[in-house]
């Protein structure tokens, strides 16, 4: 049967804390004028190591809050929800009295209220009982997967393994019991969890919605389904509640944000969005999805400066008056993902562009038309929103930064726009059209998913070679920062004696190296040889293996 419930673009509650129920209080943003904090950062190594790979230096963004301002505001009476070193700001709850004192101090900059969500309905799709299938297979999943190039990918061992997605939620309610997810458990690839609501680690009694979307990114059940990014690891926050009111905040997905920053996230992948709102709330208006008015748009745009991709439903607005992108997908940094039916047509639902400056949005579509997911009975459904293409394009990414990991997500987020069947003529339907992750595959590498080395292991510096033992062809493949060095390649017998020596240039969009029997390989005979390769600099070796040659 058909069951008619669930949402697209998350639906939620705020809730105030208890004691502040029997004294008006409202809840707001408190913006400071400066930072005097030089406290160390709050970052992981991995976070760190993001930072470093793309060349990004933390600076006093990435320091807390004043403690002092802090103290100060709380002595006033002002309970303080969320901290926010991004926006050097705080969300409060305090009565008007207390707001109207804590405007005067000298280092605040600006007194905002915190505005609500809104959300919409979407139609959830027909339980199926299980096929008997085995094998990689990507069964229902298929027509979402191979739209993009998914299931090129998967097969050619590329799933998104050692890259962290954070997905912000209403909840993942019995995701951990889903058998569907059961790999990410036993595999310990679920790095952390966080309710920003309840203040609690356990994400899994709150939110269908949540649960559904992780299905799609990782979910796997063999022979019938396939998730996008299977082999990927995962932080979960759970940032909306679910209540009658269906109202969200947010400073939880600001709060959310840097944590999973803070962890050290590569990709966030979030359905919600924002625009109008309940009575006695004040609307957003179109003219605000400009890039640089909502709280949340700005706090995304930020997490992108920190070298964070930044995936994000485009609305679920388009059969609406209001039509267009909501916050935070209006973000210029933000990748906008727009949904098609499985034929590549343009789900009427899903919200166009452009954005208030006139920039194209959305920027790409994948299949959020009948988009299947697990439930925790192990039962596959389809349903329809923006909410699921936006996982399908996450997963996409995850998989193509597999492949290369120096690229910054600014150039991934680019050479997913470049394969794109849209690129030349985008418009504020499609934006840039529906990405072919072959075709980017193909740009960032050099070469076709399914010419990718099988097997291939790469040393500590990201560096290996195949085949191995060859006859006439030696592939150099660089996979990490070593990309970006000035190198040299020598060749010697097992006596020491060079055979050849080579100082290519390498091409941080070209991560391998091919040469044949009629270049480097030329007069060699069968035989072992040893291939060492050094950093010109400062003459550190970053690779040493045998080479086996047959005639």
């Amino acid at each position: 049967m058909r069951i008619f419930t669930l949402l697209t673009i998350l639906s939620v509650s705020g809730l105030l804390p208890l004691q502040s129920q029997s004294i008006q209080r409202e809840k707001s943003w408190i913006y400071f004028s400066s930072k005097t904090s030089s406290e160390p950062f709050a970052l992981s190594a991995r976070s760190l190591e993001r930072r470093r790979n793309q060349g990004i230096i933390p600076d006093q963004m990435d320091r807390p809050v004043s403690s002092s301002y802090l103290s100060q505001l709380t002595a006033m009476g002002v309970e303080i929800a969320h901290t926010s070193r991004w926006l050097n700001a705080v969300s409060v709850y305090g009565t008007p009295e207390n707001l109207t004192a804590v405007k005067s101090l000298p280092f605040v900059k600006e007194v905002k209220k915190v505005i609500a969500f809104h959300s919409k309905q979407e139609i959830k799709g027909l339980s199926l009982a299980p096929a008997n299938k085995t094998g990689y297979d990507p069964g229902y999943s298929k027509d979402q997967l191979s739209m993009v190039g998914l299931d090129v990918l998967h097969s050619n061992g590329f799933n998104g393994a050692g890259v962290l997605i954070s997905v912000m939620d209403n909840g993942f309610n019995n995701a951990n019991k889903n058998p569907g997810l059961s790999h990410l458990f036993k595999s310990g690839r679920v790095l952390a969890t966080w309710d920003f609501q309840d203040k609690e680690t356990d994400v899994w009694t709150d939110g269908d919605h949540g649960a559904q979307v992780l299905s799609i990114l990782a979910g796997y059940i063999e022979g019938q389904f396939v998730g996008s990014a299977p082999g990927a690891s995962y932080i979960l926050a759970r940032t909306e509640v679910n209540g009658f009111e269906r109202h969200i905040e947010e400073d939880n997905w600001v709060a959310a944000a840097e944590w999973a920053d803070s962890i050290g996230a590569d990709i966030f992948s979030t359905s919600l969005g924002y625009s109008d709102f309940e009575i006695g709330e004040q609307d957003y208006t179109p003219a605000d999805m400009d890039g640089n008015t909502t709280v949340i748009t700005r706090a995304a745009d930020m997490a992108a400066s920190r070298g964070i991709l930044v995936i994000n439903s485009a609305g679920n607005e388009g059969r609406g008056s209001w039509r267009i992108i909501i916050a935070p997908a209006d973000g210029d940094s933000v990748l906008a993902v727009g949904s098609v039916d499985k034929e590549r047509v343009l789900s009427d639902f899903s919200s166009v562009g452009p954005s208030a400056d006139g920039r194209i949005k959305p920027d790409l579509c994948a299949m959020g038309g009948s988009t299947y997911f697990i439930h925790t009975d192990e039962k596959i459904s389809y349903g329809s929103g923006t909410s699921f293409s936006c996982p399908i394009m996450s997963g996409l990414a995850a998989c193509l930064w597999q492949s290369k990991p120096i690229l910054t997500n600014m150039q991934l987020f680019d050479q997913l726009k470049r394969s794109a069947d849209n690129y030349t003529s985008p418009d504020f339907q499609y934006g840039y059209g529906i990405p072919n992750g072959i075709l980017a595959f193909k740009n960032i590498n050099g070469f076709h998913p399914s010419d990718s080395p099988k097997n291939l292991s790469l040393n500590e510096n990201g560096i290996g070679m195949y085949p191995n033992p060859t006859a006439n062809e030696l592939n150099i493949v660089f996979n990490n920062t070593a990309a970006m060095k000035k190198i040299e390649i020598e060749g010697t017998d097992l006596n020491g004696k060079r055979m050849f020596f080579v100082t290519p240039n390498l091409n941080p969009f070209y991560n391998v190296l091919k040469y044949s029997k009629d270049d480097l390989l030329m007069g060699l005979e069968t035989g072992i040889y040893i291939i060492t390769i050094r950093d010109q600099l400062d003459g550190n070796k970053l690779f040493s293996g045998k080479l086996f040659l047959n005639q």
